[in-house]
């Protein structure tokens, strides 16, 4: 039996167990670190985290927004980064400006919350705008559990595939293929980190264990978080195509979360 298929049902047993139906499933609370302006929470805006954070609550999650992490005045703390089952962080082209930089606390913070059992995914893409291609804004995070966006041209396309022999991870589970939004591939160094999805044979969806917690990596580019989780804008060869794989990427992670925070709150 597959090793996820098997943990999954595992998690599924302690959850019914505790006595709890899938309706009365406990909230995940959600952070959603919007560091580019663009990202943030406003209905129309291109780039804004909405279809996101959407998606999210229909899931029962609680979803909260900052964008203090690489403002050094007033930095979260890996107290308040524990008040959340999940972070997300999104966004940041990074182009003739110099890109702001994660402070050494702020690295140490969100280490500490994911060994604690917390989990962290970072949507990244790998191209600048007006200043060119430049080394993708999230490395100096990533790079400290062995995975790096690689930098170069964003792609759009039906072309992220996860591997069928990992296929019944929680994370990508009835999942068949997914749609990159200006969409880049990985590098992975850590022999940890399992490899979920592919673009052009490259990882671009990369999941690191780390303490009690994931750090969950994703090549999509800023652009996932609305145009490529909008299932009516997708198009396979310019014919438009109802596909809702990338909120099921999302919707799988809560449900895991979920399943998850059951077990552990079980009698």
């Amino acid at each position: 039996m597959n090793l996820w298929r098997l943990l999954f049902i595992c998690v599924g047993i302690f959850g019914t167990a505790s006595g709890a139906e899938p309706s009365e499933r406990p909230a995940i609370r959600v952070l959603l670190e919007t560091l580019h302006h663009q990202s943030r929470l406003i209905p129309g805006r291109n780039f804004s985290q909405t279809i996101m954070a959407q998606v999210l609550k229909e899931e029962g999650a609680e979803v909260a927004e900052s964008h203090r992490v690489v403002e050094r005045v007033e930095e979260l703390t890996e107290a308040e980064f524990g008040a959340y089952d999940l972070v997300i962080m999104n966004g940041r082209y990074s182009g003739e400006r110099q890109p702001d930089t994660f402070s050494p606390e702020v690295l140490k913070a969100l280490d500490n919350y994911v060994i604690r059992g917390g989990y962290l995914l970072v949507i990244s893409g790998g191209s600048g705008l007006s200043g060119g291609v430049s080394l993708p804004f999230y490395n100096p995070l990533t790079s400290r559990y062995g995975v790096e966006v690689l930098p170069g041209p964003g792609r759009t396309g039906r072309a992220l595939t996860p591997t069928l022999r990992d296929q019944e991870h929680p994370l990508v589970r009835d999942i068949e293929v997914l749609y990159p939004c200006h969409g880049t591939t990985l590098k992975l160094t850590n022999r940890e980190a399992v490899p979920l999805a592919f673009l052009d044979k490259e990882p671009c969806l990369a999941v690191v264990p780390r303490g009690f917690g994931w750090v969950i990596i994703l090549g999509g580019g800023s652009g996932w978080m609305n145009q490529g989780m909008d299932p009516t804008i997708i198009t396979n060869k310019g014919q438009p195509e109802r596909i809702e794989a990338n909120q099921k990427l999302i919707r799988n992670l809560v449900d895991w979360l979920q399943l998850l925070k059951q077990s552990r709150s079980r009698p």
